[in-house]
């Protein structure tokens, strides 16, 4: 009863704030239908659009690493990517399995259906690639990409295959990436963080590929993406010029928030849903402007080095180990049963458990340490 209560609270101060509902529910690219709408150019766009413009101009062969942490915007600009090519056959391949066979069986399954396969056709498809010869599949994968003029294909998160095996598995991995290269007709753009371009750049040494690393975004530019995401959410609801574009946020609540973020869309975006739907609740009578020292009382202040390393000493021995190990990164139970030395079945409730307990997240079937959760009460 009181749950219900409070949602209705919650919808009704949306209102009061001028808005549908909250314009930062999605804090991913990946549950986003289109990202055009919502896109704000930065500086590293330009750069993206130099290069991939040259490319498909002149439909030339191309491979681009696109690096940066968790929440940097790698996904967004790999489907803001496929929009903008509408025109081209475009595929975008999420990499949620850990193995090559079984990279080859998803996005040759892909290329088949043109879309993105269920679970059980991934797992039927894997089981088709296994028995049959992999150089057969990658014949016919090229085979069916090569009939098309120019083609591009996406590959993000390569990490959840690069960084769960052995060194023999990363350079099968970079030899896939150098026949791709080689013999396709058209580009290749992977998303990836960090850590995992490190591991399989030195493989490519030959291959002529192109960087580009995300940069945290400027205080500017977090204030241009606030806005463009209220005011896709406000639409109709207010005239243009009536109301400032970033309403309830203040210009100086968006900088501090971006500071504390460190210039991470996704955190940044995290900090402001959740100072709107605490301003909401608690300020439903008087539809407030959220402005920095509401800011202040809500989102700590990021501690320095040491003091990080002294909090993470509280932590339980397992996740220390599984943050030490993936960071901010993502990770599966079979990823962390090999890094805890656990069996997967004892493995997956220990991360359930912790999820319990707030240390952990989980997104989808992975998982996800909580390194700086921050408070939820004014």
């Amino acid at each position: 009863m009181e749950l219900n209560k409070n949602l209705k609270i919650v919808e009704l101060g949306y209102l009061k704030y001028l808005l549908k509902k909250n314009p930062f529910a999605l804090l991913s690219s990946e549950g986003i239908e289109q990202v055009l709408p919502l896109h704000v150019d930065t500086r590293v766009d330009a750069e993206l659009s130099t290069i991939i413009g040259s490319w498909m101009k002149n439909r030339e062969r191309g491979l681009l690493f696109i690096t940066g942490e968790f929440g940097s915007g790698k996904t967004h600009r790999l489907k803001l990517i496929k929009e903008l090519a509408s025109g081209l056959p475009c595929y975008y391949i999420k990499v949620d399995v850990e193995t090559l066979r079984d990279l080859i069986a998803r996005t040759l399954s892909l290329i088949r259906e043109e879309r993105i396969t269920s679970k059980i056709e991934l797992i039927l498809g894997s089981r088709r690639t296994t028995t049959a010869n992999l150089e057969d599949a990658i014949e016919e994968l090229l085979s069916k990409l090569n009939q098309n003029e120019y083609n591009l294909l996406l590959f993000d998160e390569l990490e959840n295959t690069v960084m769960t095996g052995s060194n023999q598995k990363v350079k099968d991995i970079a030899g896939f990436i150098k026949r791709l290269y080689t013999e396709l007709k058209g580009a290749i753009i992977i998303a990836c963080i960090p850590p995992a371009f490190h591991m399989i750049a030195p493989h490519l040494r030959d291959v002529p590929y192109k960087h580009v690393r995300m940069k945290g975004v400027s205080n500017e530019e977090a204030e241009l993406i606030i806005a463009r995401r209220i005011q896709v959410c406000r639409e109709d609801l207010v005239k243009n010029g009536l109301l400032e574009s970033t309403y309830p946020f203040s210009k100086d609540a968006i900088y501090l928030m971006n500071e504390l973020a460190g210039g991470n869309p996704r955190r940044l975006l995290k900090y402001a849903r959740s100072m709107l739907t605490i301003s909401v609740l608690s300020d439903l009578a008087k539809g407030g402007t959220i402005d920095s020292s509401k800011i202040m009382k809500n989102i700590p202040v990021p501690r320095s080095p040491s003091d990080r390393e002294e909090n993470h000493r509280d932590l339980p021995p397992e996740v220390r180990k599984l943050l030490s190990h993936f960071g901010e990164s993502s990770f599966s139970t079979i990823e962390a049963s090999k890094v805890l030395g656990r069996s997967i079945s004892e493995c997956k409730y220990l991360l359930d458990d912790l999820v319990r307990k707030s240390l952990l997240m989980r997104e989808g079937p992975r998982y996800r340490v909580i390194s700086s959760p921050f408070r939820q009460t004014l």
